[in-house]
């Protein structure tokens, strides 16, 4: 066990603290979800133009 005189105090009463408020999260912006399409879109984009041309192989993603 710990020995009195090394446990700490506490530093503010349960009773002093601020109560916590709770909110509803924000629904996330119409711009942030479009730019997460764009970002899919590109990469499916640009994987699908390796693909046509012949570019795309498992040693160049790797080494992207």
């Amino acid at each position: 066990m710990i020995p009195e005189t090394l446990t700490p105090s506490r530093l503010v009463l349960p009773s002093e603290r601020p109560p916590v408020r709770v909110e509803a999260p924000h629904a996330p912006s119409f711009r942030r979800e479009l730019y997460a399409w764009w970002q899919l879109g590109l990469l499916l984009l640009l994987v699908g133009w390796g693909r046509v041309t012949g570019r795309s192989s498992a040693a160049g993603y790797g080494r992207r």
